[in-house]
C-alpha cells in the first residue's frame, strides 16, 4: 500500500514538474511572438538605408516631410539614412540611384512617383537591394511601392471650396500626370454639387515658380476664385498671391494654414512620415518587405489621409451645408 502511494506521490511530482515545464515553454514562445510585433527588436543589423529626393527640403511640403520622415526613421527604429535632395531632372536621379546601388546600400528609397520609373530600370541589375518608392507601378521581385488613396479628403476639400465660391469655379494647379484621379474626382463632385466646375492646369515642374504663377493667371482669368494648390515648392507662390489678390486656397499635404489663415479654406493632409514608418516596419517584420504594390488605404489602421481644419471663413451655417454634403459618402462604396 504505501508502495503504491510512494508511485502515486512520484507520477504526481513528475506531472507537476512537466506541467511547470510545459507552462515555461508556452511563455516563452509567448514572449516571441509578442517581440516580433515590435518591429525594432526583430533585426539587431539595421539597414543601409539613403532617401532620395527631387525637391528642395525647405519647401513646406513634399520635400519638407522627406526630412521629417527620416527623422521619424532614426527615431523609432534607430536607422540612420542619408538623404540626397535637389534631384529634379531625370538624369540626376538615375546617376544618384546607381552610385548608391553601386555602393552597397541596403535599401533605397525614392521619394515620390518618379523614382518608381527609375527603379524600373535599375532594380533589377541590384537584386540584393530593396527599391522603396512612393506611387507607381513596380516592375521587378526587389522592389516596392507604397500608395494610398486620398479621394474622401480631396472631395471633402473641393466640397468645401465650392461652399465659399461665388463663381462655382474651382482652380486645380497640379504637376503635369501627377493628378491621377482627378476624373474620379469631379464625377463625385458633380453628384454632390453639380453647379461646381473643376478649371484644370498642369505644369511640367513643382519647382518652376513662374511657370506655375502663369498657370495661376490662367485660372484666375477663367473665373476661379478657389484654388486648389498641388504643389510642393510653387505652394508657397501661389498661397503668397492669395493674400495679394484676396482669393481662396485649398493647400497640399501638409496644413499650411499658417501661411495665409484667413484665405486658407482647407488643406489635403497626406501623413508622409507615417509612411516611411510603415516601410521600416515591414522591412524588419518577420517577413521581411514583400515586393508590389502596398495600397495602404485597404490596410486596416494604416490610411494617412485626411482633411485639415475649415478656415475661419467658415461660418456654422456653411459647416452643417458641408457636413450634409458629405454624410453618406464613401469613396469605397
Amino acid at each position: 500500500m504505501q508502495r503504491k502511494i510512494k508511485q502515486s506521490s512520484v507520477i504526481l511530482c513528475l506531472a507537476f514538474l512537466c506541467a511547470i515545464i510545459l507552462i515555461g515553454v508556452l511563455y516563452y514562445l509567448s514572449t516571441q511572438m509578442f517581440q516580433a510585433e515590435d518591429p525594432s527588436s526583430l533585426k539587431e543589423e539595421k539597414p543601409d538605408t539613403v532617401i532620395l529626393v527631387s525637391d528642395a527640403l525647405a519647401d513646406q511640403s513634399w520635400g519638407s516631410h522627406a526630412h521629417n520622415s527620416r527623422l521619424r526613421m532614426e527615431e523609432k527604429f534607430g536607422v540612420k539614412a542619408e538623404l540626397f535632395s535637389g534631384l529634379v531632372t531625370e538624369t540626376l536621379r538615375e546617376f544618384r540611384t546607381v552610385k548608391e546601388a553601386e555602393n552597397g546600400r541596403d535599401l533605397i528609397i525614392g521619394h515620390g512617383r518618379e523614382y518608381t520609373e527609375v527603379f524600373n530600370n535599375i532594380a533589377a541589375s541590384y537584386p540584393e537591394i530593396k527599391f522603396v518608392s512612393l506611387q507607381g507601378k513596380p516592375e521587378h521581385d526587389n522592389q516596392t511601392v507604397y500608395t494610398y488613396n486620398n479621394l474622401q479628403a480631396e472631395v471633402q476639400a473641393l466640397l468645401a471650396g465650392s461652399i465659399k465660391s461665388e463663381t462655382k469655379k474651382i482652380g486645380v494647379l497640379s504637376k503635369e500626370g501627377d493628378w491621377k484621379r482627378h476624373e474620379e474626382v469631379e464625377t463625385i463632385l458633380q453628384e454632390l454639387c453639380d453647379e461646381t466646375e473643376i478649371i484644370q492646369r498642369t505644369v511640367e515642374s513643382r519647382n518652376n515658380k513662374e511657370e506655375a504663377l502663369q498657370a495661376l493667371d490662367e485660372l484666375l482669368e477663367e473665373g476661379a476664385d478657389v484654388i486648389y494648390s498641388r504643389g510642393n515648392t510653387f505652394n508657397r507662390y501661389v498661397i503668397e498671391q492669395a493674400q495679394v489678390q484676396d482669393f481662396y486656397i485649398i493647400g497640399f499635404i501638409t496644413d499650411q494654414a499658417y501661411l495665409a489663415e484667413n484665405q486658407m479654406i482647407t488643406s489635403v493632409l497626406i501623413d508622409v512620415p507615417k509612411i516611411y514608418e510603415y516601410i521600416m516596419e515591414d522591412y524588419l517584420s518577420r517577413d521581411g518587405l514583400e515586393s508590389g504594390v502596398h495600397d495602404l488605404t485597404h490596410q486596416e489602421g494604416r490610411n494617412i489621409s485626411s482633411t485639415g481644419n475649415i478656415g475661419p471663413m467658415f461660418t456654422e451655417k456653411d459647416k452643417e451645408e458641408l457636413g450634409e454634403k458629405m454624410r453618406g459618402f464613401s469613396p469605397y462604396q
